[in-house]
């Protein structure tokens, strides 16, 4: 018998008592599965992720088909980047045919995937279907991972399957939408993703795929707005270590009036270059315009844009606000009209050119790299610090938040809350 207050804690978000509620039912009854996949649910919850996984793998012992333990154990290692363990932990339990009719079948070629191995992963997604030809799970990985080997039919005929077996899916429908995107049938998955908006508001995927629609369909101000969902995902979309609520500008409807602005990169080069367009603009409004991009760019950024100041090693930035450089366009509520066009917009340093200026990011590579290194000891019980590079937020009241950015392979030393994760590096 599970105690009756276990479920109700879980639900209230008191996941220590719930563990402890929990964990008496264990003892109580040593023999009860049940108990052990509450007892895990509280522990994930509380952070424990280790001591979660090993009571699911005892509940698993106990009660092999226990499709709600295998789901968790498997989402679980899957969340935690362990790959190989969700193969292993449910490969005997799907190949028992009872077992290979259930949604769990597909976690060995979901594990797969993960682990980038894509063959392996179309093969067991395929075996899966081959004894279950509805099991709708099974065709939206597939269509999934086909995708991602360019097999776009392919793609769009299991997506096509998963809908007809289950149109009230979610994730059917935005596997369907995401098949007809990458295809350029923009009409029908739009039609497709906001269906799947209907049965999921919440469903980030979707709102990024309707996102790329409506700006390829020239549909901006929608397509921009929709595209900050990607903010939702931390495992994909990372704020830099001195972002605040509060501080980032949300635009033209709050003037900067002579502040200072930071506008950070958060993905590859080919979008920082394409972005940079915007900076002149926020030069025209702010008082001050700082850049958060590689190391490599810093050079090619302060040639191309006089004013502008990069935050390099060494280098300490005070700003009021900060933006995300891909949200710009939408916060300059961007149409097709007014994109800015001028060209070219970026350059290196007079008398340099492109050899010129990749010395140039080598040296602040290296530079980076330098600062990095262990700390020497001065003297007895004296460490001295190395210079870091720093962004100062100040706040309305006067305070500052500072984030002091170690430039070197990731790490970090904060002053201030602890983010949820290490974003990119930002400075390296």
């Amino acid at each position: 018998m599970m105690p009756a207050q276990g479920p109700a804690l879980l639900a209230g978000g008191r996941f220590h008592e719930a563990a402890e509620a929990y964990a008496q039912a264990v003892r109580q009854q040593p023999d009860s599965a049940a108990a052990r996949v509450g007892l895990a649910r509280a522990l994930a919850a509380i952070g424990d992720w280790v001591a979660a996984a090993a009571w699911l793998s005892d509940a698993l012992r106990l009660a092999p088909d226990a499709d709600d333990a295998l789901q968790l154990l498997a989402d679980l290692l899957l969340t935690r980047k362990q790959q190989a363990q969700p193969c292993r932990c449910t490969c005997g339990c799907w190949s028992a045919p009872a077992a290979a009719r259930r949604p769990t079948c597909c976690m060995p070629g979901s594990a797969r995937e993960h682990a980038g191995v894509l063959a392996t992963a179309i093969a067991l997604y395929r075996e899966s279907l081959a004894v279950n030809p509805q099991l709708m799970e099974a065709h939206v990985d597939l269509a999934g991972v086909l995708w991602r080997v360019q097999d776009f039919e392919g793609t769009l005929a299991h997506a096509r399957q998963a809908v007809a077996l289950a149109p009230g899916h979610a994730y059917a429908q935005r596997i369907l939408g995401m098949a007809l995107l990458q295809m350029n049938r923009l009409e029908e998955a739009e039609r497709h993703l906001r269906r799947a908006l209907e049965l999921q508001p919440d469903f980030a995927l979707a709102q990024l795929d309707l996102a790329f629609a409506l700006l390829l369909a020239g549909r901006l101000t929608e397509g921009w707005k929709l595209y900050e969902s990607r903010w939702a995902d931390a495992s994909r979309s990372a704020r830099p270590p001195f972002y605040q609520p509060e501080a980032e500008w949300p635009g033209l409807q709050a003037p900067l009036k002579g502040k200072a602005i930071a506008v950070y990169a958060e993905q590859g080069w080919g979008d920082v270059l394409q972005f940079l367009r915007y900076l002149p603009r926020l030069q025209q409004l702010a008082g001050r315009v700082c850049c958060v991009v590689q190391a490599q760019l810093v050079p090619l950024v302060e040639a191309s844009f006089p004013g502008v100041e990069c935050l390099a090693p060494g280098r300490e930035l005070t700003v009021q606000v900060h933006a995300a450089l891909l949200d710009l366009p939408g916060r300059f509520g961007t149409t097709l009209d007014d994109i800015p066009a001028q060209v070219p917009y970026v350059r290196a340093r007079a008398g340099g050119g492109a050899r010129a200026l990749a010395g140039e990011a080598r040296a602040v590579r290296r530079q980076a790299a330098h600062r990095a290194r262990p700390v020497r000891i001065a003297r007895a019980g004296e460490q001295r610090e190395p210079r870091v590079s720093a962004v100062r937020v100040a706040s309305g009241d006067g305070g500052l938040r500072r984030a002091l950015v170690q430039p070197a392979e990731g790490r970090r030393r904060f002053l201030g809350p602890t983010p949820r994760r290490t974003p990119p590096d930002w400075s390296t």
